[in-house]
């Protein structure tokens, strides 16, 4: 379900971006080191203030073009935005059915969305290129420096990820996005799902500590998880019965 909260400005021009203000030394931050050191995957809450969670929906949401990606015979696929306006209902149904039949042969398999700026980000600041400049920045960078086991992170990534109906990604080590697989200790998942039920799918999974183990965690608005590279994990397919789409910034953390 696509929700935004009244009085949010709409259209490209939204640019101010803002992370929770909380000290460096927190609490908060040490339970979160430990347990990423626990378990190589934490879940952090209410990671942006709620107004800038709300822009970045809404540029996920409204001022986004969407790229399919999917496999097929092992082989991979993009289905481009403006190809896909032209795609008949028969064809939309072929191109999942492809993606399927490749994660019943086994091997990695994938269904899902990457977006695009329906605008020039050379003329216009994006909220997502906004939120790629906060997470390289100084303070995010130090914060994360638990994911490298005390290294320095150098750079990280933000790209605009989507799960439709029947969207999936199969079991994989490494993150779905990433730029630079020999230089990534971690990687991250920013869910902006505003509604969501968790029997609708679309969760990312890892497997857990005992044998039929699996943790994972529901699209949550305003939600981070950090796990750590190489690690098994994946995204359950998005139910039929889902009443919206599942958006995220995700990306590679490099040290």
């Amino acid at each position: 379900m696509d929700l935004i909260s009244p009085g949010i400005p709409q259209g490209p021009d939204v640019v101010d971006l803002r992370f929770r203000d909380r000290p460096l030394d927190s609490k908060r931050d040490h339970a979160i080191s430990e347990e990423f050191y626990e378990c190589r995957r934490v879940n952090v809450s209410n990671f942006m203030e709620p107004n800038s969670a709300e822009k970045l929906y809404h540029e996920l949401s409204t001022q986004t073009e969407w790229s399919t990606y999917f496999t097929s015979d092992g082989r991979k696929y993009q289905a481009p935005a403006d190809a896909q306006r032209n795609y008949s209902t028969d064809q939309q149904r072929e191109l999942v059915g492809l993606a399927y039949q490749s994660a019943r042969n086994g091997g990695t398999a994938y269904l899902y969305d990457e977006g695009h700026p329906t605008y020039s980000e050379e003329t216009t600041p994006t909220p997502i290129s906004l939120f790629n400049k906060l997470v390289n920045g100084p303070r995010f960078r130090e914060k994360l420096r638990f994911s490298s086991r005390g290294d320095a992170i150098v750079r990280v990534d933000a790209r605009a990820f989507r799960l439709r109906a029947r969207h999936f990604v199969s079991l994989r080590a490494r993150p779905i996005l990433e730029s630079h697989p020999d230089r990534c200790v971690a990687w991250y998942s920013y869910n902006l799902t505003p509604v969501w039920k968790a029997e609708w799918g679309g969760a990312l999974e890892f497997r857990g500590k005992h044998a039929g183990d699996i943790a994972g965690y529901a699209p949550a608005f305003n939600c981070l998880t950090i796990a750590g590279c190489p690690q098994a994990h994946w995204f359950n397919a998005v139910s039929e019965a889902a009443y919206g789409n599942v958006y995220m910034i995700m990306g590679g953390i490099y040290a």
